[in-house]
């Protein structure tokens, strides 16, 4: 059975582990200029494989509870919008230029749409929409809603590049690449250091026959 990647990562753990634990698999290596400090070097890399994986795993459940956090207060500013459009389709429906400036006919359901849309809106009903005042609007109920819409903003922008995340992620697999490479090698070379003593074969391989 072929090994994914992070099955090859455990087996490459466990023949490190193993190796650098046995006398006689170190000698052995030794014998065909395999010195211990080529050992160590794995190891190194294995860290910091590991290393990564946890800054990943981390980067992706901060990413999930931003994704969340967004949503929740999207949903919640879309509600208190919905009234504040209602409002003012009655406020303007005889202004003919504000009903049109302010988008009163459709709307939107595409998030960033709607994000661009809600800014538009509240900048001109803050700055020109006085009546909307009668319909039992204040001032500071449309600013704070404004306040919302632009965190909303700054807040999806950011989360639509899921720059840590990415970042992180690549990081990772270069990681992961090196170790790999440094495996490939250290594959080839107990093979030929173990060639005549498979019991110390079976135990480099001890993982590997478990999978």
């Amino acid at each position: 059975m072929k090994q994914t990647i992070l099955q090859r990562i455990d087996w490459g753990e466990m023949a490190l582990e193993n190796s650098m634990n046995h006398p006689l698999i170190q000698s052995a290596l030794k014998n065909v200029g395999y010195p211990i400090s080529r050992l160590q070097e794995g190891k190194q890399l294995l860290e910091e494989v590991r290393q990564h994986q946890r800054m990943l795993s981390q980067a992706i459940s901060e990413l999930s509870d931003t994704k969340r956090h967004i949503y929740e207060r999207l949903d919640k500013v879309k509600k208190i919008h919905a009234r504040h459009r209602n409002l003012a389709r009655i406020a303007f429906q005889d202004d003919l230029t504000m009903y049109t400036r302010l988008r009163l006919s459709k709307l939107s359901s595409a998030i960033q749409e709607w994000l661009s849309y809600a800014e538009n809106f509240y900048q001109i009903i803050i700055s020109e929409g006085e009546e909307i005042y009668n319909f039992g609007i204040s001032r500071k109920e449309l600013d704070t809603t404004q306040q919302e819409v632009a965190y909303l903003i700054s807040k999806k922008r950011q989360f639509s590049c899921k720059g840590n995340t990415e970042r992180v992620n690549k990081a990772t697999d270069r990681a992961i690449s090196h170790f790999d490479y440094w495996l490939h090698d250290f594959e080839n070379t107990t093979r030929k250091a173990l060639k005549d003593q498979p019991e110390l074969m079976d135990v480099i391989n001890r993982l590997l026959l478990s999978l």
